[in-house]
Order: C-alpha cells, then structure tokens, then sequence
C-alpha cells in the first residue's frame, strides 16, 4: 500500500494493487502504467512519486471502465508529511 497526497502534505488516497481508493476504502480510480483514471475510465492525470499530477503531456485518453474491486477496510493515516511541490499541479481533487 502506498499513500497518495495533496500538494499541502495531506493524505488523500492510497494505492493498492492497480486501484486507488479514497482514505474511506472506496475505490476511487485505476492506474495503467503511470496514468491514473477514474472509476468511471476518463483520464485524471498521471502518478508521480506519491501524487497524482498534470504530468503537462497529452492526454491519453479514456479507457474503458475497469471493473470496482469494492471496498476494502480503511487503513489508519500515516498524518501529513509536510508541504512538498513537484512543480506539477495536484490532480487528487478531480479523482476524488
């Protein structure tokens, strides 16, 4: 498990397998190669380092809608890490 954060140092979501689920359990979208998607198949941006950004290239598109793994139990927060800025803007909010 990995988890994902705002550019504030938040955590938002975490990583599991193929699938991003929101801090509740619930997944919220699904990671092909570095592009992170919606539940729903449109394109959110891309997965860099332990965030989810606007990587500034084309979109590649929508896939088709992956299949919804469920909820699995929420794990407990790790608590913010502190501010960090890749240069890349935060795309969290439009996944969840």
């Amino acid at each position: 498990m990995k988890f994902l954060y705002d550019r504030h140092g938040e955590p938002r979501a975490f990583l599991e397998g193929l699938y991003v689920y929101d801090l509740q359990g619930y997944a919220r979208g699904y990671l092909e190669q570095d592009h992170v998607y919606r539940m729903d198949g449109q394109y959110v941006g891309d997965l860099h380092q332990d965030m989810v950004v606007d990587a500034m290239t084309s979109s590649p598109g929508p896939i088709e809608p992956p299949l919804n793994p469920g909820r699995v139990p929420p794990p407990d927060s790790p608590g913010p890490r502190g501010t960090f800025d890749y240069g890349l803007p935060d795309r969290i909010d439009a996944l969840l």
